[in-house]
């Protein structure tokens, strides 16, 4: 069963801990990266999983070696061809991933990394754009993952909601 709760306010401070934690962790490793929130969390009044989406974007696909092991430093392992297609996943080993020199929790989040001129990124954006300016749509995704919750598995309810998402997706484009 998937649970879904209402909006938190707190999301965007606890996306804001995550991402500053890893600008400053990462600053040595000589990546430019920015980092976005992406997901139901990250639109305000959007009903959702309590489980943060994080992408590390870098500008060129050279600079994701050295991001990979600056990642694998603060407690992040590289799972290739999981998750989010078109974006590296990464798994914390746990609770108090990113590591660091004091010892800590952090909110539960998935964390991928991108180039930035990655259609799939580009994706991602737009829907959770679409979502933050459009209530209506807003609205019609929260029900659907709400209605969905008590009854799929992790697997079917990401199924049911790319169908969703993807018609959000086409109108947009059209």
């Amino acid at each position: 069963m998937i649970r879904i709760t209402g909006y938190s306010d707190d999301w965007p401070k606890r996306f804001a801990e995550i991402r500053d934690c890893l600008c400053s962790e990462l600053v040595d490793d000589g990546v430019d990266f920015e980092v976005e929130h992406f997901g139901s969390t990250a639109v305000p009044g959007l009903a959702a999983r309590p489980l943060l989406d994080l992408c590390v974007v870098v500008e060129d696909a050279s600079h994701l070696p050295a991001l990979l092991g600056g990642l694998d430093r603060l407690g992040y392992v590289y799972e290739p061809a999981q998750g989010v297609p078109g974006l590296e996943t990464f798994r914390r080993k746990g609770p108090d991933v990113p590591f660091l020199p004091h010892k800590r929790d952090f909110s539960p989040h998935h964390l991928y990394a991108s180039v930035r001129d990655s259609p799939d990124l580009a994706r991602h954006l737009a829907f959770r754009d679409q979502l933050i300016h459009d209530s209506g749509d807003r609205s019609a995704y929260a029900k659907l993952k709400i209605d969905l919750a008590p009854h799929a598995d992790a697997a079917g309810y990401v199924q049911a909601k790319t169908e969703f998402i993807q018609s959000i997706l086409d109108r947009i484009a059209g």
